[in-house]
């Protein structure tokens, strides 16, 4: 408990000398302390706010940048793998919703209880629709990302929406393509596939990265292509 404390302070410390910013997947990252209790993880345009203690690992004393992770109750320490750009794409894209700053909140938290206990976005967002097709209606959904694996946790939505048409962001209008970009397969909607560059005839086509992001393409008609 003592070397996990010590090593809550030196993060704290660290984030402050340096005014909130931390290298982390060689990239530049904010971590502002809200309260005691409370910080803001802002990565891109997204804020992820989280009562987690966080803590980081410098990778090559600190010239790699840094590991960041969060301690959590049942005392394993979680990498954040994911963070809540990313993370918020990959809920965005399961919820074919957008996420603007007046409906939308991230918010990193522990998930699971016990040995299941994991850490996890929790991404809330509102998306238009109309009940029984006729009577428009805002539909408050949520997402849980895993953290660490970038996996879908689970999918929320008013018990109503079964009654209920919804207004999905994600597609153009002929159902093709994700407006948001993409940097890897699972950060698409189901049936839909992460390419910088598509399938043209005898060209594979380049698969969206990092470096290179992309947009989701509807797999269906991608094969069609290839």
């Amino acid at each position: 408990m003592q070397e996990r404390m010590r090593r809550m302070m030196e993060f704290r410390d660290k984030i402050r000398m340096h005014n909130g910013t931390i290298n982390v997947e060689d990239r530049n990252i904010t971590i502002r302390e809200l309260s005691e209790d409370r910080k803001e993880i802002i990565a891109g345009k997204i804020n992820a706010r989280t009562g987690l203690n966080l803590t980081s690992d410098d990778i090559g004393n600190g010239t790699l940048g840094s590991i960041l992770s969060a301690y959590l109750s049942n005392g394993r320490k979680a990498e954040i793998k994911f963070l809540p750009d990313r993370a918020s794409k990959i809920a965005l894209a399961r919820l074919r919703a957008k996420c603007a700053d007046d409906n939308c909140s991230v918010e990193l938290k522990e998930v699971g209880t016990g040995n299941k206990t994991r850490i996890a976005y929790v991404v809330e967002t509102t998306k238009d629709s109309s009940v029984f097709w006729i009577f428009k209606n805002k539909m408050v959904v949520k997402a849980q990302v895993d953290a660490e694996t970038g996996e879908i946790i689970s999918i929320q939505k008013p018990w109503w929406a079964f009654l209920a048409k919804e207004k999905d962001e994600a597609e153009d209008e002929n159902g093709n393509a994700d407006i948001s970009s993409c940097t890897i397969d699972t950060e698409c909607n189901a049936g839909f596939s992460c390419y910088n560059v598509t399938p043209r005839g005898p060209i594979t086509g380049i698969k969206g990265s990092i470096e290179n992001p992309g947009l989701c393409y509807n797999s269906t008609i991608i094969a069609t292509i290839v």
